[in-house]
């Protein structure tokens, strides 16, 4: 008997156990808070997200409360591009019409012509809408954009993102409110509107603009500003309330140096005065031109001391003295260097390149914080396969190796050029003096 009730208690646990198996699995995903499913659905192309109403019921709506539209250049597994212009426009013009709620973020990214009008009419309904984070960019087109003026009236924008368009604030515009990042890219606007507007930024803390036409002078006013960015024809950069800058980039280009025939004295070299009075400044990014620009400027041999720089990045053409100068001068201000980062360009066949000035430097020139450095060398010369081609750059290693006490690795890549002059180069490397006796050097061919 008491088997048998032993027997019966086991079937109905089974079956309990296959009544689990049978029933459906629980949709665990569907039960999830709105802004955890926000968050996935916003990771999802535009495409995918909008499939996602033929899930079940309870899905058929979720889409269009998004916060986060993204229309870039690849949608789904369909390329944006190539929809064409109308069935481009037809999908924007859907999804808007379909959406309900706020919009905190929208971004249009093609190479697609669109007429004008319909972009003003998605921007009029966006900013009626408060958008927060605007991005638009349009490609290659043959003509600017023209911002709408609805645009500089949406006080909410705290990001604005655009490329290829023409900015003309009204003569009403007062500013923006809450602007955190502003990013304009190959943009056209008057450089005394383009002031006002940042000026009018009082928030702003992220400022970049790109493939600049023509900037002669600039004045940068950012009482919040920690990160700069400029790249192209720009010339004198005048730097007012910029106190909390910590990371900045001059990435100026040869129209940018073409452009300036005549050279202020000592105008470049107030620009290092003034980054270097700047106690948050961590990271400091130079092209090969700004370097070429600084040489030029006649400023003093001893460039400002930057105590409190952690990383610094410099791009050069090894072949012109004047920038290795430079360079070797901005290391030797850098008291509190951690990371540097050489990009080094040498396409000319020149085997004597003098070397002293190396030696001019204090002989207490040190690196006593420098940890990492990272050294990449570009040769486009067939008749550069030999060391005397590189001495330079070898001599500039063995000075950071030899000055470096606790450098923890250095690593070096050379780029079109033999296997032979790899050899030779790592057989130089293992002739030099290390100041740190726990740096780990390596050599990527």
């Amino acid at each position: 008997m008491v088997l048998e009730m032993n027997e019966l208690d086991g079937i109905k646990i089974r079956r309990k156990k296959l009544k689990r198996i049978r029933s459906p699995m629980q949709d665990r995903i569907s039960n999830l808070p709105w802004n955890t499913l926000d968050c996935i659905l916003c990771h999802l192309p535009i495409r995918d997200a909008v499939r996602t109403s033929l899930l079940s019921k309870s899905w058929r709506y979720k889409w269009v409360t998004l916060s986060k539209l993204v229309f870039n250049y690849r949608s789904g597994n369909l390329e944006v591009d190539s929809l064409g212009e109308y069935e481009l426009v037809n999908l924007v013009h859907r999804v808007l019409l379909a959406h309900c709620g706020q919009i905190d973020e929208f971004k249009l990214s093609t190479y697609n012509s669109i007429s004008s009008s319909d972009v003003d009419h998605w921007i009029s309904y966006l900013t009626k809408n408060d958008i927060r984070r605007l991005s638009l960019i349009f490609g290659f087109y043959p003509e600017m954009y023209e911002l709408p003026p609805c645009i500089f009236s949406c006080q909410q924008i705290t990001h604005l993102c655009i490329n290829n368009c023409l900015l003309k604030p009204p003569l009403e515009f007062k500013g923006f409110d809450s602007p955190v990042s502003l990013n304009l890219e190959s943009f056209s606007i008057d450089t005394i509107e383009l002031e006002r507007l940042i000026r009018s930024c009082p928030v702003l803390e992220r400022l970049v603009l790109t493939n600049i036409i023509s900037l002669p002078l600039f004045k940068v006013y950012g009482p919040n500003l920690k990160y700069l960015f400029l790249e192209g024809n720009f010339g004198d950069i005048h730097l007012e309330n910029c106190s909390l800058l910590t990371d900045i980039s001059f990435q100026m280009t040869s129209d940018g140096l073409e452009s300036r025939q005549e050279f202020e004295e000592g105008s470049a070299y107030r620009l290092i005065q003034a980054l270097g009075c700047l106690c948050g400044l961590r990271h400091l990014t130079f092209s090969c031109v700004f370097l070429k620009y600084l040489a030029l400027s006649k400023g003093p041999e001893k460039l400002h001391v930057y105590k409190h720089l952690k990383a610094l990045e410099l791009s050069m053409n090894s072949y012109d003295l004047d920038e290795v100068v430079v360079a070797v001068l901005l290391l030797s201000g850098s008291s509190s260097l951690q990371e540097l980062y050489i990009s080094a360009c040498n396409d000319v066949h020149v085997t004597h390149r003098p070397i002293n000035f190396l030696d001019k430097l204090q002989a207490n020139c040190y690196f006593n914080a420098l940890r990492v450095v990272e050294i990449i060398l570009h040769g486009y010369n067939s008749e550069q396969n030999s060391i005397p081609c590189w001495r330079l750059e070898l001599e500039v290693i063995k000075f950071l190796l030899s000055r470096s006490p606790i450098l923890e690795k250095m690593i070096i890549q050379m780029f079109g050029q033999g296997i032979q002059l790899h050899r030779l180069f790592m057989g130089e490397l293992l002739e030099f003096e290390r100041a740190s006796p726990r740096v780990v050097i390596t050599f990527f061919p």
